[in-house]
């Protein structure tokens, strides 16, 4: 029988991962983002935002995994550092994206 009390904070932590997070900014700001679209239409920024925020911050993770480097967690504090600077790198890469939007 399961914990209760352990599956609901669970349920939280995983609702409020950083890539459903991501996703659900990436839709808001694509549909009504503060300083406008620019020649992207919001299907296409949502697409370029879920790839550059949700998706690929995650792949390193997930391959090292299935390799049995890491858990999907990331548990080992030493391990997370390769991880996450991968993870500043693609989202300041979409941040730089509306600049060098050609060169893509």
């Amino acid at each position: 029988m399961s914990n209760p009390k352990g599956d609901i904070p669970d349920l939280i932590s995983k609702m409020l991962s950083p890539p459903i997070i991501a996703t659900i900014v990436t839709v808001l700001f694509s549909l009504w983002s503060p300083i406008g679209s620019g020649l992207l239409n919001p299907p296409i920024l949502m697409l370029v935002g879920f790839i550059f925020l949700a998706v690929l911050p995650i792949v390193p993770v997930i391959h090292f995994a299935k390799k049995g480097i890491v858990d999907i967690y990331v548990s080992k504090r030493g391990m997370r550092t390769p991880f996450l600077l991968a993870a500043i790198i693609s989202e300041r890469r979409v941040a730089l994206l509306p600049r060098s939007w050609p060169l893509l």
